[in-house]
């Protein structure tokens, strides 16, 4: 199962990408741009979430976001945006987002969105993101302490 994140800036999607190996999910990959998604798709693993970046510059995102939800219609998928409007968070869940997430946001708040959607992808009947046959970690890590991980803001 693959957990796919979009961030156009590099240095925030490395940490995000930190972030959610260390909070118990090994599988995620990051993508720069939209147009990365389609040949991710193709590798042949089913996508269990995925993180979008509604800032993307010249990026249809929404669109993206309603697209996969018709495509995959049990993949849990997040949106982040530095947007506070309403209507931004309105656009998002209309089209197909699970939550929205608004920037910055700590990391014990994305960790905790990711964990609800991949028990509720679970309970749904699709396939884990638990860590593969041989990976130690566990599937759902325990909350971050108060000097770990979770008290990163990005």
């Amino acid at each position: 199962m693959r957990f796919l994140v979009h961030e156009h800036s590099d240095g925030l999607r490395a940490v995000l990408l930190q972030t959610l190996r260390e909070g118990g999910f090994p599988q995620v990959e990051g993508l720069r741009s939209t147009s990365d998604l389609a040949p991710a798709l193709a590798a042949g693993h089913e996508l269990g979430m995925l993180l979008l970046d509604l800032d993307a510059p010249n990026e249809d995102v929404l669109a993206v976001c309603r697209s996969i939800r018709s495509d995959h219609p049990r993949v849990g998928l997040l949106a982040m945006s530095t947007d506070s409007r309403t209507d931004r968070l309105t656009q998002s869940l209309e089209a197909g987002a699970d939550h929205l997430l608004r920037k910055p946001l700590a990391a014990a708040e994305l960790l905790a969105h990711v964990r609800r959607l991949a028990a509720r992808a679970q309970v749904w009947g699709a396939p884990s993101l638990a860590p593969e046959a041989g990976d130690a970690r566990p599937a759902v890590a325990a909350p971050p302490t108060a000097s770990g991980p979770g008290t990163t803001t990005f």
